[in-house]
């Protein structure tokens, strides 16, 4: 990512870095615009190439080290077994898998083993292909269904943190969004409702939007804001 100077004093921007396929912009939605101006981020205009190359060039330990694909400062063990470290063994309950008709079709692990979009190590037979298109952390269930039930016409999301849409109450604007890092943006529609919640409209259908996660506005290669998604429609 990068930080760019605006037109007036004092204005600053987010702005994706020089090399897209290892962009952190969604990452850092969260930021706040005030502390945008006290940031530097060295590597936004270098490629990962350029960056092995100056590694390499003053002897730097990391120079020939291999690129991380999963969460880089979790062990090797994985984020399961990072999380159940941190909470207490009684937090971690099974309960009740629950298909698209509302039928208890098996039982879960808890729901921390599970994501919205899952098909692998369900351990279920229904007949069909069995994704996780819901989970409940209040009643404990994990729902299960075709793969149809994964799309959404759209989201709601709060605690928007404004970057430069400067949306007003009930102004609306067409823009691409990020429902999560690998995503391909989508053109959307936006509307800001009452206190920090937005509306958000896809051009076309998006699968697995999953409370929890960001959603990322940008215009063009800058990100105006960001919000929490807390659910789908």
């Amino acid at each position: 990512a990068r930080i760019v100077p605006g037109k007036k004093k004092d204005i600053f921007y987010l702005k994706k870095g020089k090399d897209n396929t290892k962009d952190q912009s969604y990452f850092l939605n969260r930021i706040g615009r005030k502390l945008l101006p006290q940031i530097l981020f060295p590597l936004g205009d270098l490629t990962k190439e350029n960056v092995r190359k100056l590694a390499k060039k003053f002897n730097l330990p990391t120079a020939g080290k291999e690129a991380s694909q999963d969460i880089c400062f979790i062990p090797e063990e994985g984020y399961k077994k990072f999380i159940e470290s941190r909470i207490s063994p009684e937090k971690i309950l099974p309960g009740d898998f629950i298909d698209y008709q509302g039928k208890v079709v098996g039982r879960h692990k808890g729901i921390l083993n599970y994501t919205i979009g899952q098909r692998d190590k369900l351990g279920l037979a229904l007949g069909y292909r069995t994704y996780v298109y819901r989970i409940d952390p209040k009643s404990n269930q994990v729902f299960v269904g075709p793969r149809e039930l994964l799309f959404s016409q759209g989201l709601i999301a709060g605690d928007f943190n404004d970057l430069g849409l400067n949306l007003r109450r009930g102004e609306t604007r067409h823009l691409r969004v990020k429902i999560r890092y690998n995503a391909s943006a989508v053109r959307s529609k936006i509307k800001f409702m009452s206190g920090a919640n937005l509306k958000i409209t896809f051009s076309e259908p998006q699968t697995a939007v999953t409370p929890g996660q960001s959603v990322v506005i940008y215009g063009r290669d800058t990100v105006l804001g960001g919000a929490i998604i807390t659910s789908s429609f």
